[in-house]
């Protein structure tokens, strides 16, 4: 069983001047797109549609009162998201270009005080370096370094 959007949404959503900005409204909502096609009463195709049309258009969907307003240019805005049952998270487009993932998807989940972090390798690998750089010598060839003290530990200067 699926969680669906709680009915005391409707009135905010019935609002909406369209069909099309309700389906925009609950899917910046985090709202799943069968979930939305059931809570409207309309096709999942119906909701697919308008939803990539307006991604292709640009357009920026409106938010429904209590809801964060969140920006698409500014991944850093809390949005909503749903957990589903069996543990399934949609995380927005432009947040996941904002975590630079690789083609893969892997990131690496740790929770800090109760929260959830998921950070991409390369987001890591770029951490590390930005740690690690006060400790090398401007100018210093980290690689050059390696290979004179390879050199002298097998005798080759």
């Amino acid at each position: 069983m699926s969680v669906g959007i709680p009915e005391r949404l409707r009135p905010e959503v019935e609002a909406l001047p369209s069909k099309a900005a309700m389906i925009r409204a609950l899917r910046a909502a985090g709202y799943q797109q069968a979930r939305i096609a059931e809570f409207l009463k309309i096709s999942d195709q119906h909701v697919s549609n308008v939803l990539r049309r307006s991604e292709k258009a640009g357009i920026v969907p409106e938010t429904l009162p209590g809801a964060p307003a969140r920006s698409p240019s500014d991944p850093k805005t809390p949005v909503w998201l749903h957990i589903a049952p069996d543990g399934r998270v949609m995380i927005p487009t432009d947040l996941r270009a904002a975590m630079d993932l690789d083609t893969d998807g892997a990131v690496t989940a740790e929770i800090v005080d109760g929260a959830l972090h998921l950070v991409s390798p390369r987001v890591t690998l770029r951490q590390l370096q930005t740690g690690l750089a006060p400790l090398k010598a401007p100018g210093e060839s980290m690689v050059d370094a390696f290979l004179r003290e390879r050199r002298a530990m097998w005798g080759e200067q």
